[in-house]
Parts: structure tokens; C-alpha cells; sequence
């Protein structure tokens, strides 16, 4: 392939995105290569896509490094094909509390603490409640919890902001609460925004267990209680597999005010989540998703679809070897089935020991609940 760039590695990005077009990893490998580089208007296309698979940090970070530029040199000041500020206000995902299979308490909970006020601010501030605030959602792994933060950005149209550890932490003193503000003042910036902290116990772990993180949980404390600038618009969404870990601190009132138990998908989310992920491929008319919802009880949505995956595989072995599609059928799927452990197992056989001994305030009442209804069932 022809040099297209003066710089030696952002040919080679270059030639490995052309290679890969699909490939999200290295679609963004080259697109923050031609900003660092300042190859601007070859970036904003990349960065634009980015933005709708993806959105996190850098990525948004980088689009308002190459729209200020581009409107510097723009010609007679006017904007160089920038997107509009009614699109980036809006959730790229197309994702919506439809798209969710299940989880009806929890999307009514929302609606009613979260969504409701967006939709009828004048309402709400007669009972001196605003548009905003905070939700923690816990779980075991893989149950959903950042689809729910997308789909609740979706549902009131504001702008998802994914926040990664790894942008925050620094081994340098000071910096990890800088770019914590940096990161509430872009969301504040774009409001009507959802901003949502993955992993939000490896920031806002309990004081004194760490060392060097009192300044991140205060700073995170600071910035929620909006002290130096409004948290109108703006809701934060923090996600954990490790609720025990989040400083308490954090769950009070006007912070992650909102506490809910994310739990595995009941029978018909099950059944729902076998068909989004059988619709696609060739399947036999014999498939029983009933049945494989019932023998996937206790599975997390990963643990469908990896099912999904491990019986795709065996239909796609035997049609290399036939030399013909093979249709997916009942048995590939119950093989697959017995051959996936459910994943949460080990979650609730430890929250269980914190139920029993460290649920004085009856934060995981709701886990409890679920867990006695369970073995009820069995």
C-alpha cells in the first residue's frame, strides 16, 4: 500500500485499519493516531463513528480537539461539516427500554426516579424534585447493567458517556482527581447527559482500605454534590460487581441516591435473550427456547450468549466438514447448555456471608429477596 502519511507508525495504523475496517480496536487505534499527528479532517469521520459505537472519554475528548481546529480554520469562521448540537445531545445507540428483555421492576423504578422527571420537569419541581442525580446499579457479572445505563440514555435522549478506569487512574498524586473533574465538567458541558462509571468501586472503594484513593472518593463526592457547578441534567450511573466495596458515603441522598439489584434474567428474559441471539443464524424448527430458558436458570445474559456461540461452533464444524450450511439444532443448544457453568454461582455464595453479617441497614434486602424466592421455586 502507497504511503499516504509522512509519519512511519501512522502509515502502518493506516494499513492495519484498512485491513480491518470493522475491527472497533484498531478503527480507533488510527483515528486518535491522525489527531495526535493533527491530520484533523481525515480524523472527524473516524472520530464521529467512534463516538456512536463507542463513546468513551478519549474518543469525545479528541472530536472537541478537532472541532475547535476546524472552526479555526474554517473559511470566513464558518464550520467544516461539524456535527450539530441537537445530535450530539442525542444517544447514539438506538438502544431503548424496549431493547431490554425483562427487568420490568427495574425499568419502572427507573422511569419513576429517573425518566419521569426529564419528561415533566415543571411537574416534579412543584414536589421539589429536579432532573439528575445519581443510580447505582449492582449484580453479578454480566447481567446487564451497562445495557440499562444505554437504554436510559436512550429513553430520555441524552448523550451516553462511558467512563473506563484506566482514563482516570494515575500513579502521579492529583492527577486522578483532575480528570475527574474534567470528565463531569464535559458531561455538564452536554447536558441532558448520562454519565456512566464502570467498575465505579475500583474509584469510590471504601476509605482507609487503600491507600492513595481518599482523594478520588472526595473528589467524586465533590463533583456529585455539584458544589462548584450545577449538576442540572446530568445523571450519573455507577455500575459494580463489588457493592461492599463502594464507599457508603457515596449512597447517600444526592449522590447514588438510587440503589437497585440488577439479577439474573427471569424465564421469559431468558427465552428473549435465546431468540436475539438465535434470529440471526440458520436454526431447525425444533428449537425449544422454553425449554432451554428453564435449563438456563441461574445463567447471566453472558452465559446465554456464550451458549449461543459454543453451539454456533459445532453447527459451523460440522458444515466445513459437509461442505454445507448446517442449520443450528435442539441438540447442538443442549449440549452447549450442559456444557456452560452459570457464572453467578460464586456472586451470590459471597454476598451471601455479607447478608448474613453486614446487612444491619438492609442494603441488600432486595438480593435477600431474591435469593430466599429462588430457593422457594427450587
Amino acid at each position: 500500500m502507497k504511503a499516504k502519511y509522512k509519519d512511519e507508525l501512522l502509515n502502518s495504523l493506516h494499513a492495519i485499519y484498512c485491513s480491518a475496517p470493522d475491527n472497533l480496536t484498531a478503527k480507533k487505534s488510527f483515528a486518535l493516531g491522525l489527531v495526535h499527528h493533527k491530520e484533523y479532517k481525515d480524523a472527524y469521520p473516524l472520530l464521529k463513528e467512534l463516538r456512536d459505537l463507542d463513546p468513551e472519554v478519549h474518543i469525545l475528548k479528541a472530536i472537541k480537539e478537532v472541532e475547535m481546529h476546524l472552526l479555526e480554520h474554517s473559511p470566513g469562521g464558518e464550520p467544516i461539516a461539524l456535527a450539530s448540537a441537537a445530535s450530539m445531545g442525542e444517544t447514539k445507540f438506538g438502544v431503548t427500554f424496549d431493547s431490554v428483555a425483562g427487568m420490568s421492576q427495574i425499568k419502572e423504578a427507573i422511569r419513576t426516579a429517573i425518566i419521569y422527571p426529564y419528561q415533566h420537569p415543571e411537574l416534579f419541581q412543584k414536589y421539589k424534585k429536579a432532573a439528575g442525580g445519581g443510580l447505582l446499579l449492582y449484580g453479578p457479572p454480566g447481567c446487564g447493567k451497562t445495557f440499562i445505563g444505554k437504554a436510559l440514555a436512550g429513553e430520555i435522549k441524552a448523550e451516553f458517556i462511558i467512563v473506563s478506569i484506566h482514563e482516570i487512574l494515575s500513579k502521579y498524586i492529583g492527577e486522578s482527581e483532575k480528570a475527574i473533574h474534567a470528565i463531569f465538567e464535559q458531561a455538564r458541558d452536554r447536558a441532558p447527559a448520562v454519565l456512566f462509571f464502570d467498575e465505579i468501586d475500583a474509584l469510590g472503594s471504601v476509605r482507609g482500605r487503600t491507600q492513595n484513593k481518599s482523594g478520588i472518593v472526595n473528589q467524586l463526592l465533590t463533583e456529585m454534590d455539584g458544589l462548584n457547578s450545577g449538576n442540572s441534567g446530568m445523571m450519573v450511573i455507577g455500575a459494580t460487581n463489588l457493592p461492599w466495596e463502594v464507599d457508603a458515603a457515596l449512597r447517600r441522598p444526592g449522590r447514588f441516591d438510587t440503589v437497585m439489584f440488577v439479577e439474573p434474567p427471569d424465564l421469559d428474559a431468558r427465552m428473549r435473550i435465546f431468540e436475539l441471539n438465535l434470529k440471526d443464524l440458520p436454526c431447525t424448527e425444533d428449537i425449544d427456547m422454553e425449554e432451554l430458558a428453564r435449563l438456563a436458570s441461574g445463567f447471566s445474559c453472558s452465559d446465554i450468549v456464550r451458549v449461543c456461540e459454543i453451539a454456533a461452533e459445532g453447527a459451523f464444524k460440522q458444515a466445513i466438514v459437509a461442505g454445507t450450511t448446517v442449520p443450528l439444532n435442539m441438540a447442538l443448544l443442549l449440549e452447549a447448555v450442559s456444557s456452560v457453568l452459570p457464572s453467578t454461582g460464586e456472586w451470590f455464595a459471597t454476598i451471601n456471608n455479607y447478608i448474613r453479617y453486614s446487612n444491619q441497614g438492609g442494603y441488600y434486602e432486595s438480593v435477600q429477596a431474591y435469593m430466599e424466592k429462588k430457593n422457594a421455586n427450587k
